[in-house]
């Protein structure tokens, strides 16, 4: 059966802060950093190693920055990319 869908039983959207996109793009940048160093070094390898931790690297910064800002979608995609192009 279908039953009407009341607007008290929808969630509240959450607060759209700056605080939280801020952080978002302060915790990307506190693991490029480091991850960058290791990235100088793994670069080298041979067979191809390099670019596998190239892609492993910003998928791990991408991952993070994912967590903080999950609670702030649906974003829209100039944010995003004005979010990634900073910490990049």
């Amino acid at each position: 059966m279908n039953r009407a869908v009341t607007d008290s039983s929808l969630p509240s959207a959450p607060t759209r802060g700056w605080g939280r996109l801020l952080g978002g793009i302060a915790l990307g940048g506190l693991l490029a950093i480091p991850l960058g160093y290791l990235l100088s070094y793994a670069a080298f390898l041979v067979a191809m190693l390099g670019l596998f931790y190239f892609l492993l690297f910003g998928l791990l910064i991408g991952a993070a920055m994912y967590r903080v800002w999950l609670p702030l979608r649906p974003m829209a995609p100039l944010t995003i990319g004005v979010g990634v192009a900073a910490v990049v």
